[in-house]
């Protein structure tokens, strides 16, 4: 498939629903911008037209893509971006530090060390901003990859 991602992130979907990705991206064979939601359980996969869906066209038959069909890719851009380098949101990593402090106004020579490793955790876990462009081209280079090992 020839697909341009054009944004993934994750949705832990509230406190005891089940987790899942969400990737907008392009068909370029098809020429439509698609959403797809992907579930970690395998066959998990929905995927809809993101123009016929605005528009109000939701319905099987009109607005229904086979979820097996893209799901490979769609793992796999996931499965990238989630191991590529990111940005984090430093203004929500302070303002949690800010909150999280040990009951004290200011950093004391013996917190240090607690502090700095409650930094550390909280920046791994906040939310980041992906370089799609990364992502797109490592994608590209592992389906040449691939395509390249079949052949030869």
């Amino acid at each position: 498939m020839n697909l341009t991602i054009k944004a993934i992130d994750h949705h832990r979907n509230g406190v005891c629903g089940a987790p899942f990705n969400v990737v907008l991206f392009r068909d370029e064979a098809e020429q439509a911008n698609m959403v797809g939601i992907i579930f970690y359980a395998p066959d998990h996969v929905a995927v809809l037209d993101v123009d016929k869906a605005a528009a109000g066209d939701v319905a099987f038959g009109s607005n229904s893509w086979r979820g097996d069909h893209y799901e490979d890719d769609l793992r796999q851009a996931c499965e990238t971006w989630t191991h590529l380098n990111w940005t984090p949101d430093m203004s929500r990593l302070n303002d949690t530090l800010t909150r999280a402090k040990f009951g004290s106004n200011s950093w004391r020579g013996d917190h240090y060390e607690d502090d700095l490793r409650q930094a550390c955790e909280t920046w791994t876990h906040l939310n980041w901003t992906p370089d799609m462009s990364r992502l797109n081209d490592t994608l590209t280079r592992a389906k040449d990859d691939k395509i390249n090992e079949e052949t030869a």
